[in-house]
């Protein structure tokens, strides 16, 4: 078991969770390295105790990835998706003051990622809207994604008939319904309350 000194404080980029497992990645180093075997030195079960709470892990040797606590991991980013509900300049401010941005959707994997996700948080009597990093509100028909990524048609995820590109409606949102499919892309008035997904991406070390 090993106690972390009271002193110590967590990362200041991440939540001490993230902080934990960089410790445990370096504490595995050092014993490895401080070890006078020929054979390597792994450490299968770590138990760590840090400001009152327990973490226990299981790792072998690998490249470490860590996100908020939180937020959920797929590949090399970290999404966090809200409980509350913003308009669409609120939700990119809020994703921005966590050193993220309103989500950036690449490919199909990441489509259907965060759509199983959205999924679990709806009934069959309650639909949600999530707002992504998409708008044409600089000039209309024109979409752009909030990081400058260049708007990509062959992976983009519209509902039949959307955008319907209305002169009211310049924000994207993902629509989930318990029998969504893969295309649920929609275009509503910015000024909408309606949650949000924010993206980082995950600490690696």
């Amino acid at each position: 078991m090993f106690f972390f000194p009271q002193k110590m404080k967590a990362d200041t980029t991440r939540d001490h969770f993230c902080f934990v497992k960089k410790t445990i990645f370096y504490l595995k180093k050092k014993v490895s390295m401080d070890n006078f075997q020929p054979a390597p030195v792994t450490i299968s079960v770590l138990t760590v105790y840090f400001r009152n709470d327990i973490y226990t892990f299981s790792a072998e040797w690998q490249v470490w990835t860590c996100c908020p606590m939180g937020w959920k991991h797929f590949q090399s980013s970290c999404y966090y998706f809200s409980i509350d509900t913003m308009n669409w300049s609120d939700s990119e401010t809020n994703c921005t003051g966590m050193s993220s941005h309103l989500v950036v959707i690449n490919t199909g994997t990441e489509q259907d990622f965060i759509l199983n996700w959205i999924k679990r948080t709806v009934t069959s009597f309650q639909n949600k809207n999530y707002y992504i990093g998409l708008t044409d509100q600089a000039q209309e028909g024109q979409w752009h994604w909030v990081d400058q990524t260049p708007y990509n048609e062959t992976a983009a995820f519209w509902r039949q008939g959307e955008p319907s590109n209305s002169k009211m409606e310049n924000c994207a949102v993902m629509h989930a319904e318990t029998n969504a499919n893969r295309k649920n892309w929609n275009d509503i008035p910015c000024s909408t309350k309606v949650n949000r997904i924010c993206e980082t991406d995950a600490t690696r070390f």
